[in-house]
């Protein structure tokens, strides 16, 4: 999905295009004032102020950004809960939604290998209640990017785990954080079996975290104070900065696979610095 920062790349780049539109405008209006004529076909003059009226447009809809749910921007058509079709018919199903989006100038990507039936759920499921920018200017292409929920569990737990773990990583954790890893100067690690203990309690710390419904932010682990201010300081400053603070910290929201893969990754990326 697109971001932020790409949406003010796309406006620059498009505001740059529209400025120079105009000053070759000007630079005509200030060569006619001086007698000399450029050569100009009606086409030539229809197309540029074609093109001005729609980088305008543009513009105003960058400025407005208004956000609608994807299924809004798609017109709201009538949706056939996956669960209530056969599964002859989703392949079909799925064609006309395809359509729908095409229509009105949205591409999706599928990162991963999706069956028809997966596709199908996860547009209805997931993809037509994100948010998008409501952008219908000419020429304008819509991109939707659906990453499989295994994939990021996977993603977020080998972030966080080299985060506190790598030897080599620059993060700034509290003094006093005992887990950090030591090691000696040929790069083996210092007191293996004292470290993998600490490291099933950090998971466990983490589970239980992670599975209560208030913010990590809000948390007072008493016994806890030094593992739990480091996560803190990770949850604010790293994934802060990443846009990943939701997709990590909210695991309440993991179904029970997704939940054990995030387990084992964490187990197997771990042991990758014993």
């Amino acid at each position: 999905m697109l971001h932020s920062h790409d949406l003010h790349f796309i406006s620059q780049r498009m505001h740059q295009a529209l400025l120079e539109a105009r000053l070759r405008q000007d630079e005509a209006s200030d060569l006619a004032h001086m007698g000399i004529a450029l050569p100009a076909s009606a086409a030539d003059k229809a197309d540029d102020a074609h093109f001005q009226a729609e980088m305008a447009e543009f513009e105003r809809q960058m400025e407005a950004q208004e956000m609608v749910s994807v299924h809004e921007r798609i017109g709201s058509p009538v949706i056939i809960p996956p669960d209530d079709l056969a599964k002859a018919d989703i392949p079909a199903a799925l064609d006309r939604l395809i359509d729908c989006f095409v229509d009105h100038n949205i591409c999706i990507d599928f990162f991963g290998d999706y069956s028809p039936e997966e596709m199908y759920r996860a547009i209805v499921e997931d993809l037509l209640h994100q948010e998008i920018v409501q952008l219908t200017a000419p020429g304008w292409v819509s991109h939707i990017v659906h990453t499989p929920p295994r994939f990021q569990v996977k993603q977020h737990v080998t972030l966080f785990v080299h985060s506190v773990l790598g030897k080599d990583s620059e993060m700034l954790l509290d003094a006093d954080f005992s887990l950090r890893p030591q090691y000696d100067d040929a790069g083996t690690l210092l007191a293996p079996d004292a470290f993998a203990r600490d490291l099933g309690e950090l998971w466990s710390r983490l589970g239980t975290i992670c599975h209560a419904d208030v913010q990590l932010i809000d948390l007072e682990i008493a016994d806890g104070k030094a593992t739990t201010s480091a996560l803190i300081h990770w949850h604010t400053n790293v994934l802060g900065g990443c846009g990943a603070i939701n997709a990590y910290f909210e695991l309440q929201m993991l179904d029970e696979d997704c939940w054990q893969l995030l387990k084992s990754t964490f187990v197997t990326d771990m042991l990758r610095y014993l």
